[in-house]
């Protein structure tokens, strides 16, 4: 024993146990097949594994256990000096054993239950030590060295254990199936370096770690195959989250990335792959805001294809992509959340665009093709220049007499030159008409001067309504049996016709719900509802109609 404690009756319990048999044999083993054994039977038998074992040695073991007996003992409440150690002899009024377990108890008095346990195995759990001993590690260190051989395994390791928890160690691990090697130089619980070497029949891998402190570690890692190599190299620290570069190499490809994690940025990488055929290159970026994005380029013989994607779950899937080959060039944008897309391909012979993958538009060597709403408010189409409001030629405006040529179509109306103009009231100004068909007045205000000349005028029935002007003019070729329509309060009608003087060969004119100051006729005329009703003869008279406000009405007229 190193030191003597005496406690005497400072202690709550002591519970002794029969002490065991001296030792009187010592066996030690130096391999599996191997061992070397001193003593006899008599008492107890140590026993161990001691590559380095011999005889002598085994002898001298024996020699310094002879006449020791190990006493199990439970002293519980014990007094104990807090100097004591494990190793200490302990003295109570019933008992005298080694200290080799102690629970402390802090309170009032600082008691301890302390044992010498029954169970043998408390030589493995606890070495013994002596005070010079422990002084001799504290201060200048400890080297140890282990070789462990078994049927399956050797392992052999060294280490050098130094002041303040500082720690090198080395260790060689070798199967049938696998040599590993490995050192660690340990300078405290947070600060640690490492190289490891793994080889088995089919790969070699290697791999060093630098951990600096809780939030930071390096490393790098080798791992080679029949078929790969790759090699790895990480960093992972709380400011700038978890890094790390990677190269794979195959017979076929070639593969580099490089990925970072972080709180604030989430996670980004990107991935340049190479064969024989093709060389593609990948950015992605997810976070929690904006969701996945990522931009990926593909390189082959045949073309170079662009990609954007972005995956949220507000707008669904965004992707955009641009293709380039030798027979053409695409484009697309599509939106899955929409459900919508636009795209346009360029080729030798045409350039397409398509809306939610149906043509739109069309540019070919015979022209362009649309589909759809057009809109400009400059440039030029046809020969007319496109303004903001209007397509006009020959820079025609609105109401501009001062050109013999040119057109005007936009908001006022439609004009042609200076001599015909329809306003978008209805309103027309011409110059020199011909009417072919059926001509209708309806709510005619203003008044006619001039030869109608066409020859199908009044062909048909040909009416006017509400006219609140005059009509004079003349016919140069009139059918018989005519219609007039006039429902004109306040104006008049003139017909004169230039026709034969015959009686056989002349119209007769037809005039019905004609309430109006005056009306001359050369022709034969038959009316109702408006005159008294009756046949004319074509001498002039005067008749007086009613109005429809019960007024009287002079009307000059030729009767027969």
């Amino acid at each position: 024993m190193a030191d003597v404690i005496s406690l005497g009756q400072r202690v709550s319990s002591v519970d002794v146990s029969p002490q065991f048999q001296p030792y009187s044999k010592v066996i030690i083993h130096i391999n599996d097949d191997e061992a070397v054994e001193v003593g006899n039977n008599t008492g107890r038998t140590l026993e161990f594994d001691n590559p380095f074992g011999s005889r002598e040695m085994a002898q001298n073991i024996l020699n310094r256990l002879s006449g020791y007996q190990y006493q199990p003992y439970q002293a519980d409440g014990a007094l104990l000096d807090p100097a004591a150690e494990i190793g200490d002899a302990v003295g109570t009024a019933t008992s005298y054993g080694g200290l080799f377990t102690r629970s402390r108890k802090f309170g009032r008095m600082m008691k301890a239950d302390i044992s010498a346990p029954h169970d043998e195995e408390i030589n493995h759990e606890f070495k013994y030590e002596s005070p010079q001993e422990r002084k001799f590690t504290r201060v200048t260190g400890e080297i140890r060295a282990s070789l462990i051989l078994t049927n399956n395994k050797i392992e052999a390791e060294v280490v050098n254990r130094e002041a303040q928890g500082a720690e090198l160690s080395s260790r060689i691990t070798l199967t049938a199936t696998q040599l590993s090697s490995e050192i660690i130089n340990r300078q405290n619980a947070d600060s640690e370096m490492s190289s490891r070497i793994t080889q088995t029949a089919n790969s070699l891998a290697s791999e060093i770690t630098n951990r600096q402190n809780a939030d930071n570690t390096l490393s790098s890692r080798i791992t080679q195959t029949d078929t790969k190599i790759e090699t790895e190299v990480s960093r992972a620290t709380r400011a700038e989250g978890n890094l790390s570069s990677r190269i794979t190499q195959t017979d076929t490809k070639i593969e580099t990335e490089v990925s970072r994690a972080t709180n604030a940025e989430g996670k980004l990488s990107s991935r340049i792959t190479q064969t024989d055929s093709s060389i593609s290159t990948e950015v992605n970026r997810a976070t929690a805001a904006e969701g996945n994005l990522s931009t990926r380029i593909t390189q082959n013989a045949n073309g170079i294809t662009a990609e954007v994607r972005r995956a949220t779950q507000a707008e669904g899937n965004l992707q955009s992509s641009l293709s380039i080959q030798a027979s053409e060039i695409a484009a697309k944008v599509s939106s899955s959340g929409g459900g919508s897309s636009f795209s346009w391909v360029l080729n030798s012979n045409s350039h397409t665009w398509k809306a939610n993958n149906t043509e739109v538009m069309r540019v070919s060597a015979s022209g362009l093709w649309l589909k759809g709403q057009i809109e400009a408010q400059s440039g030029k189409i046809g020969g007319f220049d496109i303004g903001s409001n209007a397509l006009s030629y020959n820079g025609l405006t609105w109401g501009d007499t001062s050109k013999n040529y040119g057109a005007y179509i936009g908001q006022n109306g439609i004009q042609l030159g200076q001599n015909f103009a329809v306003d978008n009231g209805g309103n027309l100004r011409a110059r020199n008409i011909d009417l072919y068909g059926t001509l209708n007045f309806y709510n005619y205000n203003g008044s006619y001067a001039g030869s109608m000349s066409t020859a199908n005028f009044l062909t048909g029935a040909s009416e006017a309504y509400n006219n609140y002007g005059s009509w004079n003019g003349a016919t140069s070729t009139v059918s018989s049996n005519r219609e007039h329509w006039t429902n004109g309060a306040n104006g008049g009608i003139n017909w004169n016709n230039t026709q034969s003087s015959s009686t056989t060969s002349r119209p007769n004119i037809f005039v019905r719900h004609c309430d109006c100051y005056s009306f001359a006729c050369s022709d034969y005329v038959y009316a109702e509802n408006g005159f008294r009703t009756g046949y004319f003869t074509a001498t002039w008279r005067t008749a007086y109609v009613k109005d429809q406000n019960g007024n009287n009405i002079t009307l000059y007229y030729l009767g027969r």
